[in-house]
Parts: structure tokens; sequence; C-alpha cells
């Protein structure tokens, strides 16, 4: 879901230079981007630009992964383990 977001506003040769968890929201079963006054515009070249795409859904996906350890850490949240 991640990558289709940040890949649907890259077809007008956009990205987000503002990669934080608090401007990506889940509605239904898409990610909404908001907060999106900080974009960089006309990227070089298609190549760089999947180059891009790719390390904002990774920083994200990282980003989500590190907060969700720190919760849990911390006991703020509970992560099922049973499957």
């Amino acid at each position: 879901m991640m990558h289709e977001a940040v890949s649907a506003i890259s077809r007008f040769d956009r990205v987000n230079d503002d990669c934080k968890l608090d401007n990506y929201h889940v509605v239904g079963n898409k990610i909404m981007i908001v907060d999106m006054e900080r974009m960089s515009e006309h990227v070089a070249d298609k190549e760089s630009l999947d180059f891009l795409v790719r390390a904002d859904v990774d920083h994200i996906a990282r980003f989500y992964e590190d907060t969700r350890y720190w919760m849990w850490k911390e006991g703020r949240i509970a992560i099922d383990t049973t499957e």
C-alpha cells in the first residue's frame, strides 16, 4: 500500500521531502499522504524518481518497525506472537 501511495505522487514528477509516519494515514484499504508542503519537483529522470520512491518506502517502513519495537520495549503495546 505504501508503495502505491508514494508512486501515485511520483507520476507527477514529485516526491515527498518530509517522510515521517504522521504524514501517512491509513484510510480504509489505502494510504493517504498528508502535509505535502515539502515536495521535490522535476526530478532529473525516471530512474532517479524510481530510486527516490523505493528509498522513501524503505525509510518509512524502517521507521514504522523501529517505532513499533520501541513501543513494545516500553510496554506501550503488546505484540501477538501466537501465529
